[in-house]
């Protein structure tokens, strides 16, 4: 971290590679086609002789080798006191705050930055056909920079790219000789030094940004339209394993997990369950591999999957259910010979045994629901300080989904409005005009603070690039027409509040493994959970499942800027 924050380049060494492929050549250190001019002893306990040798000639052909912990004890695993003075008398000690300094003294950087929060650009080189590449990256994502830029070589043609779009200008340098770019929070560029070609595509010259001054915002409601599927995912079910005598209904995944500790093998009848106030012309039902299930029926009605098709994943097969359906509550159920995980065994069937599973609800309907009457306060994704906060997720009760219509238009939080598990597209539509006070200047829209994937823009039915990126902003000036102006704008959800986490206290996670579905005490929970949290949620006295449901918010949860740069 220390070198990238000084812009250096460093590659991780590893001694058996070094002994394969490892060579010097003066002061070059080489490892397969790499070239390094400088080597940092790492704090480890032992190291190879063979390494020491090579290092040995590194240095004496002129290579710069330092060390900013502590020196290995041992030799290829043993003590050998000699060898281990001869690779300290070689090796400059320095304190980790030097180390960036004492190797850009020994070498000098092919690129030196400056400016106020300089050590947040962190870069990568490649040597490429007739030049370099470089990716300058702003690892910071609150804070933008203005950085001055210095080039070893100050005669090489330069261009910088957008990854974002892809489009290229050619750089010139100041009267000093050095380059000024900015970068908005997180943002990256690729540089191209000494490439004619890549330059020669590159169209125009780049210039620092000018002042964006705001002019307006899109405030109110959109008009929506969905463009994909509804859902709700129902992971509760009673159960029975005679077909008479049920169960209160569980998570089918508690099911499952206990009985990889406490095997149940024998019939077993799962009746899941969910509500309709409207009855929807497109409904269907998607469950994972429904080949394990005997039977498989809603209200009664057989169903069949046989040449069924998918919904989301190819093994989540479907069954059309709008003729099925009833006001009020509405049952699933599904029967198989259960067979229990042998989470030891080396095959595959009997390790995973009979995988019951989510199953999910699915068509043209809204979803009526109830938040829960305890809301997150925090989020264990907002406790990292280089993370900007997100607007926390809302819990809604458990058993509280049920069918119903949907609006025709939404505000700033689709989730709340009829869409809690909802892992599509929508379009979101409305007229705008660009005041006039904005003056002359190229006019930005600004989605920052918008919860969504990728967000597609069109201004009077010209497209703009996908934003899915910083600066979360879109050129529409070429697009504007005098007065009104017709906008879509199209966000692209992800699976999560379809498929969860949505059990956890932990509300948002930057982590996500098996345990985070559950209450488990296990990697990656933040705090501590329970080895039976299965049997803790039935007492009511779990430490992290909540049978209520934490959806993360999608939408444009802040009014977009219109901005005007001059």
């Amino acid at each position: 971290r220390t070198l990238f924050k000084g812009q250096m380049n460093p590659d991780l060494g590893n001694e058996q590679i070094i002994e394969e492929e490892g060579s010097v050549e003066g002061n070059i250190f080489k490892i397969g086609e790499m070239s390094y001019r400088a080597v940092v002893i790492p704090s480890f306990i032992t190291i190879r002789r063979g390494t020491i040798e090579m290092l040995e000639q590194f240095v004496a052909g002129g290579g710069a080798l330092f060390s900013c912990g502590m020196m290995p004890r041992l030799v290829d695993g043993e003590e050998d006191a000699e060898a281990l003075a001869r690779l300290e008398s070689i090796t400059q000690i320095v304190t980790l705050e030097e180390l960036a300094v004492k190797v850009r003294e020994a070498i000098v950087p092919m690129v030196q930055i400056t400016g106020d929060g300089a050590e947040n650009i962190w870069l990568a080189v490649r040597s490429v056909d007739g030049g370099y590449t470089i990716q300058l990256s702003n690892i910071s994502r609150h804070q933008g920079v203005k950085a001055n830029l210095s080039i070893a070589d100050k005669s090489a043609t330069l261009a910088l790219w957008n990854p974002v779009d892809g489009s290229g200008q050619r750089l010139e340098r100041e009267s000093d000789g050095t380059l000024r770019l900015d970068f908005d929070p997180a943002q990256t560029w690729v540089m191209t030094i000494g490439n004619e070609a890549l330059a020669n595509g590159a169209s125009g010259t780049y210039s620092t940004q000018g002042e964006k001054v705001e002019v307006g915002r899109l405030e109110g409601r959109w008009a929506m339209r969905r463009l994909d599927p509804n859902a709700i995912p129902l992971d509760f079910a009673r159960w029975s394993t005679d077909g008479t005598e049920w169960h209160e209904a569980e998570p089918v995944l508690a099911l499952y997990t206990r009985w990889c500790s406490e095997p149940y093998d024998g019939p077993l009848w799962l009746e899941y369950s969910f509500d309709a106030e409207l009855l929807p012309k497109v409904c269907g039902v998607a469950v994972e591999q429904p080949h394990i299930y005997n039977s498989i029926s809603i209200n009664g009605h057989e169903l069949s999957f046989v040449n069924a098709g998918h919904y989301i994943d190819h093994t989540f097969r479907t069954a059309d259910i709008a003729r099925y359906l009833q006001q009020g509550t509405n049952r699933i159920l599904l029967q198989l010979d259960n067979v229990s995980a042998r989470r030891t065994s080396s095959d595959a069937i009997e390790r995973y045994g009979s995988e019951i599973e989510t199953i999910y609800i699915y068509g043209d309907f809204g979803v009526k629901s109830a938040l829960a009457a305890e809301q997150p306060t925090a989020s264990w994704r907002n406790r990292r300080p280089i993370l900007p906060q997100k607007p926390l997720p809302a819990s809604f009760a458990h058993g509280s989904f049920s069918l119903s219509s949907e609006p025709d238009s939404v505000g700033r939080n689709i989730t709340l409005e009829g869409y809690p598990f909802y892992a599509g597209a929508v379009e979101l539509s409305r007229r705008f005009v660009v005041p006039a006070a904005g003056g002359n200047g190229r006019v930005l829209l600004d989605f920052r603070g918008t919860e969504a994937i990728v967000i597609n823009v069109s201004v009077n039915g010209v497209e703009m690039p996908p934003v899915y990126s910083s600066p979360w902003q879109c050129d529409i000036t070429d697009a504007l027409c005098d007065g009104g102006n017709d906008l879509k704008v199209t966000l692209v959800g992800s699976l999560r509040n379809l498929m969860g986490p949505y059990h956890n206290a932990g509300a948002e996670f930057c982590g996500v493994g098996p345990a985070t579905f559950t209450g488990a005490d296990d990697w990656p929970q933040e705090e501590k959970g329970d080895a039976l949290w299965y049997e803790a949620r039935k007492g009511g006295k779990a430490l992290l499942w909540r049978d209520n449901y934490y959806c993360i918010p999608f939408g444009i949860m802040q009014s977009p800027r219109i901005l005007v740069q001059r």
